[in-house]
Formats: C-alpha cells, structure tokens, sequence
C-alpha cells in the first residue's frame, strides 16, 4: 500500500472562504499527531484535487493574460535578382521589415477579454473552494451525530438490559410469567441492532471525512468526534437579509458575472476586428550599384467582410451568458427559499421532540420519587428511564435534521451562519 508522503506547511496561510475565515499558522507538522475540525479544512483546502485542479486553471488565466498583452513580432522579407552571366552587383538585392499596427484597440480589448477570464478563474476557485470547505463541514457534522447516537445507543441498550435482567430475577422468583419477558427480550434484541447500526454509520461516516478532506480514512483515525459534536443552530436568517447575502456573497454567481464579463469583451473584441491592420514595410535595396531606401504600406481593404459574423456570435453568447447569470440567480434563490422552509420546520420537529423529552423526564422523576417512598418497583424506574433514552436517540435525530437543513442554508448562502454553541 502506498503511504502518503509527510507534507510541511510552513508559513501557511491559506483563504478558506471569499472574504471569509482565514487559517494561518506558523510552521506546522504535517500530518498532525491528533486531528480536529481546523486540521480537516486546512487539509482540504491544501491538498484538495479539485482546488489543485481550479488553482491550476487559475494559473493558466495568468499565462493567458500575459499572452494577450504581447505585441506581433515583425517579419523580415529578403529578396534577390542577380543577373544572369553578369557580377552579383549588376543583380538587385534588399530586404524589408514588416511591421504591424494594431488599430481599433484590439491589443486592448483582448487585454479585456484576458483580465476577465482571469477574475472567473478566481471566481471558480473561491467557489471550489467553498464547495470542498463545506463537503468537510457536512461529513463532520454527520460524523459527529454518528459518534452521538452510538452513546446514546449504547445507554439505551444498557437500560433495557437491566429491564430484562430486572423481568428475569421476578420469574425465578415466580412473580412473572415466562411469556411477559419476550416483548422485552424482543426490545433488547431490536436495541442491538440499533446499536449496531449506528455503529457501522459512525464508521461510514469516518470513511466521509476523509473522502471530504481528500485523506486515507488512516490517517484519520485519531480523529476526536466527540468534539465534532452536533451545535445548536442559530435562528434562520430574515427571508429579505438572506436574498440579499446569496446574491452578493455565491462564488457560482460571481463566476457567472464574469462569464458575462467575457463575453461582453469579446463582442468588443470583435468589433474591434472591423478595424484592419496597417503595416508599414520599410527596406532597403541594391540595385545595380545603386542604393535605395524604400517606405511601402499594406492595409486590407473590408470590402467582403465586416466581420459581422463573428460578432453576431459574440452578441449571441454574451445574451447566452446574461441569460446563464440570470437562471443561476433564479435557482439560487429557489435553493434558499428551500432550505430556509426546510430549515425552520426542522426546528419546529425539535421543538415537538424536545417537549417530549421534558415529559419523558418528569415521568422519570416520578418514577424514582414512587419507588423511592416503596410505592414502585424498580422495573418502573427502569422503564421509565428507557423511555427518556429512546427519547434522547429521536431528539438526536431531529437535531441532526436541523443541523442538516443548517448547512444546506449556509451552502444556499455560501456563507457561515455562526452558532451558539453545544446543546
């Protein structure tokens, strides 16, 4: 098996989001001895195929933007007529330079064109970027839930245990009948196969957060995700303030400002095509002894062509770009109006499921007040707590919808809506 080299990152500073949040740090050994969020999106956005892929393309924006400002080299015209059985200097010999003028601001233009095809690469690099910061975010919080309702999981199987066992000492003392202990027998059967399930989750999830990160799973495996827990999401935003921050704040839309942006200097580009090229040819030339300094012009004429096809199809794809910018905004918005309806009716879920648990709660504070005054038994004690542990396990699950429908808003919004905190 291949191992992944050592990489040290020294003097790293790396942008995580377009105006956003900032990792730096000093020298720092790669890979750490223990692994947590910070780590995980610093990785990513260092290594991360995709970003090495859009940096790449940002890089080539740079060449062509330099190859767009270069002028056209001259070119040199030798010409020769000796005559034939006469000395060479009764023959003509010269040469000429031919120099091309550029007129209509074409060097400009395409310096346009150039200077905005570099700003969608940089756009399509910060979106990239977000898209791979966010996948870390995601697989991390599913990880974390994961790592959650294993525990939870785990006191909920405890609990039935000690029911069963409980159910089982009252038979062997003939206080139950055989046939009362296969409901629970049955629930404590059903509890391990929750338990295990959400433990082959938990390890799925591992595998998620390194696929994310762009890591073997390995090298991950100190990873504490109990620290990566589920945080209490904050309220959604205002519908009105949430428009405003996806429109100005998507990389996807400032990239399709820029397209639009290319295409719109290219049409320019195009027109300026209209306008041809003077060249101006000066030389020199032997003829029969004689010296001769000679000036010549060359200029195409436009009588054919206007270029109007090429701009009819510039003009076509600049409204073809507009029209682009146009729908992303659309399906942008539609996104967020979605994952704000989504997001609050998560939360109205948790609201419902946390009431529950309160209930849940005093009916298990009854319970223990009963059998301690000799009014219960335990067993009433343990089924009420059972019945808080499996509340427990459904709170987790609609705080997981929450924190889900969270992070699609963010991802709507391409940008971090903060959080309070731990539940």
């Amino acid at each position: 098996m291949r191992r992944a080299p050592n990489i040290r990152l020294i003097g790293l500073c790396l942008a995580l989001l377009p105006g956003g949040t900032v990792l730096c740090g000093a020298e720092t050994a790669w890979p750490p001895a223990k692994w947590d969020a910070g780590h995980l999106v610093q990785a990513a956005v260092a290594g991360h195929p995709d970003l090495a892929v859009a940096r790449a393309q940002v890089q080539a924006a740079v060449a062509a933007r330099q190859t767009a400002g270069e002028k056209i080299n001259p070119a040199l015209n030798v010409s020769t007529a000796p005559v034939a059985g006469e000395k060479l200097k009764e023959g003509t010999y010269g040469f000429g330079m031919d120099f091309t003028l550029e007129l209509g601001g074409k060097r400009k233009t395409r310096l346009s064109v150039a200077e905005r095809q570099f700003l969608a690469a940089q756009a399509h690099l910060a979106e990239v970027e977000w898209t791979v910061r966010t996948g870390v975010r995601q697989s991390l919080g599913a990880a974390g839930t994961a790592a959650e309702r294993v525990r939870r999981q785990r006191t909920a199987l405890a609990t039935q245990q000690e029911v069963v066992d409980g159910m089982e000492k009252q038979r062997q003392a003939g206080q139950l009948g055989g046939p009362a202990l296969v409901p629970a027998r049955l629930l404590l059967q059903q509890q391990k196969l929750a338990l295990a399930t959400a433990q082959g989750q938990l390890a799925q999830a591992r595998v998620s957060v390194a696929t994310a990160v762009g890591r073997p799973a390995a090298d991950l495996a100190k990873l504490d995700l109990e620290a990566a827990g589920l945080s209490q999401p904050p309220a959604p935003p205002a519908a009105e303030r949430a428009r405003e921050l996806a429109l100005s704040h998507r990389a996807d839309l400032k990239a399709a400002t820029a397209e639009a942006g290319v295409a719109e200097a290219a049409v320019l580009a195009e027109v300026a095509k209209r306008h041809p090229d003077l060249h101006v040819i000066p030389g020199y030339e032997f003829d029969g002894g004689g010296h001769k300094v000679t000036l010549g012009f060359s200029l195409p004429l436009p009588l054919f062509s206007k270029n109007d096809g090429p701009i009819a199809e510039a003009e076509a794809k600049r409204v073809e770009a507009v029209a682009k910018l146009r729908a992303a905004e659309t399906r942008a918005l539609a996104g967020l109006d979605a994952a704000l309806a989504e997001w609050q009716s998560a939360r109205e879920k948790l609201e419902t499921t946390r009431s529950i648990g309160v209930a849940q709660d005093k009916q298990l504070a009854d319970a223990e007040a009963l059998h301690k005054a000799g009014e219960t038994d335990i067993l009433s004690v343990l089924t009420a707590r059972l019945e808080r542990d499996t509340a427990a396990v459904s709170e987790l699950d609609a705080l997981a919808e929450v924190q889900a429908a969270w992070l699609k808003a963010e991802e709507a919004l391409q940008t971090e809506l903060s959080a309070p905190g731990k539940p």
